[in-house]
């Protein structure tokens, strides 16, 4: 029995070392947490932050080129604009309003060789002709070698789509009564002598105003509608 107590009574030691221990374990637990949390790797410094000493320099440097190409944008810009503001006038006078030069005896009175017309294209466009207009029209002939030539010529509206067209007795009819035309030179008469001929919805009857002169729908007939260019709006006599 006192052996047995004995050996009992030197367990207790024992049991007082293991409780004595484990608050050394303990310890060493959280030495080692706080070790492990001393050791996370520092921060490496971030490049380029604005507090440097060559951020300044580089940044006025990006702006300033910045402001270049701005300016050189704005510039090309302006440019641009301004062709194309003078390509949209210059395309507005083209069809409107356009001075050209006549050449030629066909239109005499009316007009001489020299003189300035100014012409619009988009009366032609838009059909807006009347009877004893002047116009402008393409004229395609044949020379003695057998070439076709495309030329612009001029000369006087006098039967338009739905008229009824003749020459008799040295005079116009349309629609069977004598035309009035005072743009041409008294007692000149109209020759040679032309059938009845109703115009269609895109033909038109020209004739010059010198009458003893070629080339108008006596000699190569009616004019189509698309060939009519431009119709003078007024003229610039020298």
């Amino acid at each position: 029995m006192s052996n047995s107590r004995g050996s009992q009574g030197r367990a207790a030691p024992t049991r007082g070392s293991q409780a004595k221990a484990a608050p050394q374990n303990r310890g060493s637990s959280k030495a080692n947490v706080k070790t492990a949390a001393n050791r996370q790797p520092a921060a490496k410094p971030q490049r380029g932050k604005p507090g440097t000493k060559k951020t300044p320099a580089k940044n006025y440097q990006k702006a300033k080129l910045t402001d270049a190409q701005i300016k050189r944008h704005k510039r090309l810009s302006d440019w641009a604009g301004a062709v194309f503001a003078a390509s949209v006038f210059v395309l507005i006078l083209y069809i409107t309003f356009w001075p050209v030069q006549y050449q030629g005896s066909a239109m005499e009175p009316a007009l001489r060789s020299g003189d300035r017309l100014f012409i619009s294209r988009a009366a032609a466009m838009f059909n807006n002709l009347n009877h004893g207009d002047i116009v402008v029209y393409r004229h395609v002939y044949t020379d003695t070698f057998g070439n076709e030539h495309t030329i612009s010529a001029v000369a006087r509206i006098v039967g338009m789509p739905g008229d009824r067209v003749s020459i008799q007795n040295g005079a116009v009819f349309i629609d069977g009564l004598p035309l009035h035309e005072p743009y041409i030179m008294p007692h000149i008469s109209t020759h040679p002598e032309m059938p009845p001929r109703t115009l269609s919805r895109t033909e038109f009857f020209l004739l010059v105003d010198d009458r003893f002169s070629g080339g108008d729908s006596r000699e190569f007939g009616v004019v189509q509608r698309g060939d009519i260019t431009a119709r003078v709006l007024f003229m610039q006599v020298r």
